[in-house]
């Protein structure tokens, strides 16, 4: 019997600490989305948070013009911290 216990409690060790190791601080989601448009026009349109108003499935983004960048979606907050020509960061702050 406590040879049982003695490795049922070294497999959990080994399961959190498992767990702890595989399983990364950040995660990092990563979508690409594709559709037919020359480079130059969806750099323009993509640039400037006034278009991705156009197309953001959430509620309408919050209008203070110190949060422009700000945008909601299922209650949870996104907010672009960096612009690229290829591409955004996100920061997803939680429920709103």
């Amino acid at each position: 019997m406590r040879k049982i216990l003695f490795i049922s409690g070294i497999l959990i060790l080994l399961f959190l600490a498992a767990t702890y190791i595989f399983i990364p601080a950040t995660i990092t989601i990563q979508r690409s989305v594709r559709f037919r448009s020359s480079d130059i026009n969806l750099t323009k349109y993509l640039r400037l948070t006034t278009g991705w108003r156009g197309w953001w499935p959430g509620r309408n983004p919050i209008q203070k013009k110190e949060e422009n960048n700000k945008f909601c979606y299922k209650s949870v907050s996104h907010r672009i911290t960096k612009m690229t020509n290829t591409g955004a960061e996100i920061q997803i702050d939680g429920k709103t």
